[in-house]
């Protein structure tokens, strides 16, 4: 590697560290600039950084996107420009992160700190969750503001979302930084711990695809990796205490089943369950090179695809898929497992 790009690998990778840190613990604290300042670092970086091809599909898939909004907004199909645009440089900024020159050895030590902060973090606001509900709102609504839409539903359906409005994301983000632990830490008690963490977090955000793509990540460091000889104990040891909470609270817990069933029947007031919504993607198909933009709408009622391949589709048109999968190819073998973890909650989410 030339001293050239060894320079730009170095702040890539710097810049990587304190992205986790700005997206993971306080993901809102500096979004008076109205972007992550980790953001604005990668992309200060990047006319230094970029091929010429990486250049070229970033730029038309802005221009796509750009297009899609346009015509979503002469059809009267777009609900709202603002919210359009918004995601737009949100999809965006997840490919600009993409280009990042990052060399993991170099931040291995940092990268583990950050992530052990994470699940100390974490540990704390699912205790004050379970223990201190009160608590635990004042904390998220002071830190995460932009929570305040759905908490309360959050918390009347017993889902902790951290510093998300949707626990699907909480659920997801958890199960990258697990994944990202499970490659890093050498100390087995802590990464014991961290599993433990993650799982129970990932259980009271009561996401199926992050239960997912957890189940996914521990066989695969249990059985190839064999990581985890110490954690088939403690999981163990989990599953009996949550038997015994099962019969200590038998009647918060049937409570806790009724509100999942209610979650589940409100899913058709925004275009039905996953399997109707697929069943709509595919009859509906979108083969132009451009779509509506983020907005969707069914029947004159705003459309949720509870899916990123249906959003990417119908949003941006046919072009998109080949175009995002540039992005995030996979080309190793932890690359693979990473992008497995990305494609469950892009199917499912």
């Amino acid at each position: 590697m030339s001293e050239k790009l060894r320079s730009y690998s170095d702040l890539g990778s710097y810049i990587c560290v304190f992205a986790f840190f700005d997206l993971l613990i306080f993901p809102r604290v500096l979004f008076s600039l109205l972007l992550p300042l980790s953001l604005i670092l990668t992309i200060c970086q990047l006319p230094w950084r970029m091929k010429r091809n990486e250049l070229f599909v970033t730029t038309f898939f802005f221009f796509i996107m750009v297009i899609s909004i346009v015509y979503g907004l002469l059809i009267g199909n777009a609900s709202d420009t603002t919210k359009n645009f918004q995601r737009a440089l949100q999809l965006g900024s997840v490919l600009l992160y993409a280009q990042l020159f990052v060399d993991f050895q170099l931040i291995e030590s940092a990268l583990k700190k950050v992530l052990r902060l994470y699940f100390i973090w974490i540990s704390v606001l699912v205790i004050l969750f379970l223990v201190y509900s009160d608590l635990y709102v004042s904390l998220i609504s002071t830190l995460y503001p932009e929570t305040l839409e759905y908490l309360d539903w959050n918390m009347q359906t017993l889902r902790i979302g951290y510093a998300f409005s949707d626990p699907n994301s909480f659920a997801y983000l958890t199960c990258m930084a697990i994944f990202l632990t499970a490659l890093v830490e050498k100390n087995k008690t802590i990464l014991n711990l961290a599993w433990l963490i993650a799982i129970l977090a990932v259980l009271l955000s009561q996401s199926r695809g992050g239960l997912i793509c957890t189940v996914i990540l521990f066989f695969y460091f249990v059985i190839t990796l064999q990581k985890l000889s110490n954690t088939i104990i403690l999981i163990s040891l989990l599953v009996i205490a949550c038997l015994a909470i099962l019969i200590k609270y038998q009647d918060q817990i049937e409570v806790f089943y009724e509100l999942a069933l209610s979650r589940l029947e409100s899913e058709e007031s925004v275009g039905g369950g996953r399997a109707d919504k697929y069943k709509y993607f595919f009859k509906n198909f979108n083969f132009l090179p451009f779509g509506v933009g983020y907005g969707l709408v069914k029947d004159g009622e705003e459309f949720r695809p509870h899916s990123d391949l249906i959003r990417l589709g119908l949003s941006y048109g046919i072009f998109s898929f080949p175009l995002f999968y540039y992005f995030i190819r996979p080309k190793t073998k932890e690359e693979r497992l990473l992008f497995l973890l990305v494609i469950v909650p892009f199917l499912l989410n």
